[in-house]
């Protein structure tokens, strides 16, 4: 099927909703992940301050687990109990009362209540 000039004229117009979109996410007050499956894709500033990193280059690509305890304060397995986040975020509604533990690469920890929101097979959670 040919591409219309209606069907030309929606997609340029989207770019700026696109750079709208892409300043608010940077700029966000809340640290927030895009995940694909447990895998960091994307994450912004409040994300790198939060983990006192130096660029978010440094986590792109890299585990969930790679920010995380070996094991979170349930005992669970960080590796174990991502993909069973991921799991649950794809499957559920119900995203009250989730948290996780974070590692900086100082050493230092904290631990961050998450809210999940899933976007086709990504997985985006802030806190």
């Amino acid at each position: 099927m040919k591409r219309t000039d209606e069907d030309k004229n929606y997609l340029e117009n989207l770019f700026p909703c696109r750079e709208l979109y892409k300043n608010l996410f940077e700029n966000a007050g809340e640290a927030i992940f895009f995940l694909k499956e447990v895998l960091i894709i994307d994450c912004n500033k409040a994300a790198v301050k939060a983990l006192k990193i130096d660029s978010k280059d440094k986590i792109i690509g890299q585990y969930l687990s790679a920010i995380s305890p070996d094991f979170q304060p349930d005992g669970t397995n960080s590796s174990e109990k991502a993909r069973k986040l991921f799991s649950f975020a794809v499957n559920s509604t119900d995203f009250s009362d989730l948290y996780w533990k974070f590692k900086r690469t100082n050493g230092s920890t904290f631990e961050a209540k998450l809210k999940l929101n899933t976007l086709r097979d990504c997985l985006n959670f802030n806190f």
